[in-house]
């Protein structure tokens, strides 16, 4: 008998202090104005998606904003390095699926000194009208040591002529460890693209 009462006296004891150890949950923010330190938060933190896991940087679902599914026709250009060129297949079969007109532009061994150099970009989307860019680039640039301070500053110039248009950047697809290109398109783009997010919706 007197084992029982201890084993329940026991039970009793952690199940206590099991409650009184657990956080309450906080309150959810409801600032859209985002500033960059809020967008690099410690990986302690719960409640956060991890963007990636070298740069660390996060962002908080509820700090993103809300916006309805565009079913609009869209003018979407695909334009970049070489990999563009087989991307187009697939985004051609979603494009003629959901009444979407794609234009391609593949400039072959393309990189961000030329897209930042040139006015490409600006060209297309003007002549075509264009709506949505997929850009594609970065392959050519996996093994640039210090990407970021080689040439960070053509992402910046890159992604201001997207300015006028809602866009994804596809980077490039790593068959080896690259030397820094992906960790400053995350640390560049997360943000740049959260603030166009807000600009246009």
């Amino acid at each position: 008998m007197k084992t029982i009462q201890t084993i329940l006296k026991l039970t009793f004891v952690i199940l206590f202090i099991s409650a009184c150890s657990h956080k309450k949950t906080a309150n959810k923010p409801n600032n859209k104005n985002v500033q960059i330190a809020d967008l690099q938060i410690d990986d302690t933190k719960k409640g956060r998606n991890i963007i990636s896991e070298n740069t660390r940087v996060y962002i908080n679902q509820e700090q993103l904003p809300y916006f309805r599914t565009d079913t609009s026709a869209q003018r979407i250009l695909l334009i970049g390095d070489s990999m563009s060129k087989w991307l187009r297949y697939r985004l051609q079969d979603y494009c003629q699926k959901n009444g979407h007109k794609l234009y391609t532009v593949t400039w072959v061994s393309g990189n961000t000194d030329w897209f930042a150099k040139y006015d490409t970009l600006n060209y297309y989307i003007s002549k075509e009208k264009i709506s949505y860019v997929f850009l594609v680039l970065g392959a050519n640039e996996l093994f640039i040591k210090d990407f970021s301070n080689q040439r960070g500053a053509n992402v910046d110039k890159i992604v201001n002529r997207l300015a006028g248009v809602k866009w994804v950047w596809v980077g490039p697809p790593n068959w080896k460890k690259d030397k820094g290109i992906n960790a400053c398109l995350l640390e560049k783009l997360i943000l740049l693209w959260y603030i166009q997010i807000n600009k246009l919706f």
